[in-house]
């Protein structure tokens, strides 16, 4: 499991990690990789947020519908 031992990674492994992360994070919602490649890291970060907060709305409405 990666958090086995997670204080003895590299920089560089935790930078990788956090790339493919986000990476995978927006192809599983449908990104295109070629549109991925083209956004800077701003547009990244904006559409990363808007997704957690949409994902919390979702969330938050299951909830007091009752739904799990």
């Amino acid at each position: 499991m990666f958090f086995k031992g997670v204080g003895t990674i590299s920089s560089n492994e935790g930078l990788l990690y956090n790339y493919w992360t986000i990476m995978l994070t927006l192809l599983k919602e449908g990104l295109p990789w070629d549109y991925i490649n083209e956004i800077t890291g701003e547009e990244m970060t904006l559409i990363l947020a808007v997704m957690s907060t949409m994902k919390e709305q979702q969330s938050e409405s299951l909830s007091q519908l009752g739904v799990r």
